[in-house]
């Protein structure tokens, strides 16, 4: 069972609400083809027609321990923040994270900015003890790693 959540404010400051319950199978550590099965299959990232990016919360045994939506943009970009990543991230006592978004065009080739936002949050997480594990990009042609890819 994972709890999906979203923040909202209670007197002035953000509050985890549960949002949804994905109930999956598999318990323990997981893999990158098992985290983009389960973002197809209960959010169906790979079908959505604008950009989205979630966030896998991760305990130290490596367990999601919550889903987070974070950014919901156009056709091709969305914007999200380290801020908003790491609040949520703080919110649920994470020790690490996945971050995943799509690619509405079908295109696995990660954008300059992608890259630029897996080196900027792998930064930040060593500086604050929440380390970034996968940065993914999904679509309806298949999925990839941009922890393989280096930035220019």
């Amino acid at each position: 069972m994972i709890a999906q959540y979203t923040l909202e404010l209670r007197n002035g400051l953000p509050s985890l609400v549960t949002e949804k319950i994905h109930y999956i199978s598999e318990k323990g550590y997981i893999n990158s083809e098992t985290v983009i099965q389960l973002l197809n299959d209960t959010l169906r990232l790979n079908r959505k027609a604008e950009e989205h990016v979630v966030m896998l919360a991760l305990n130290t045994a490596l367990d999601i321990i919550g889903i987070f939506p974070i950014s919901h943009g156009s056709l091709n970009e969305s914007h999200c923040r380290g801020r908003e990543i790491f609040q949520r991230a703080f919110l649920v006592g994470a020790n690490g994270m996945i971050l995943a978004h799509n690619h509405p065009s079908g295109h696995l080739e990660p954008s300059k900015e992608d890259l630029a936002r897996k080196e900027e949050l792998q930064q930040l997480g060593k500086l604050m003890g929440i380390y970034l594990h996968d940065f993914l990009i999904v679509s309806t042609t298949g999925a990839k790693s941009l922890m393989d890819c280096k930035s220019e």
